[in-house]
């Protein structure tokens, strides 16, 4: 019985050390920062925007809002205008009176140097109302 303790112990000792330690660099392509877009509007909405640049997933930063980009808005491939940026909500919204309709397609232009451009594209679709509501029981 001692054998088997001492032949184990021994075991996993050898186990433990002579274990692979091999370290393997490798070179990593560098990271290309991006700009990030997050918006949502609807039927009768006025766009906000929120504009910020991709994080690597090495990379400890915390989430900024980027204050300098350029962000136009078109709706059926004609410009509304360019959408300032709000300090008081950190997004960018349409200062005058604006909404969206219902079967519209809207585009959001967004620039920001030092980062490629991106482009965003939507149709506001129509409401969906329920017409008839049933309750189903869970109970057998």
């Amino acid at each position: 019985m001692k054998f088997i303790k001492y032949f184990s112990f021994l075991f996993l000792a050898t186990i433990i050390f002579n274990s692979c330690d091999t370290i393997v660099n490798v070179a990593l392509p560098p990271y290309k920062l991006q700009l990030v877009v997050n918006s949502s509007f609807g039927n009768g909405d006025n766009p906000e925007i929120q504009v910020s640049h991709s994080l690597s997933s090495l990379d400890n930063s915390s989430y900024e809002s980027m204050t300098n980009a350029i962000v136009k808005l078109y709706e059926d491939g004609n410009f509304v205008g360019t959408i300032p940026y709000d300090v008081t909500t950190s997004t960018f919204h349409l200062l005058t009176p604006f909404t969206a309709q219902t079967g519209k397609t809207y585009s959001i232009h967004v620039s920001a140097s030092p980062y490629d451009s991106v482009m965003a594209t939507t149709t506001v679709s129509i409401p969906t109302i329920p017409t008839q509501r049933k309750l189903r029981s869970s109970a057998p």
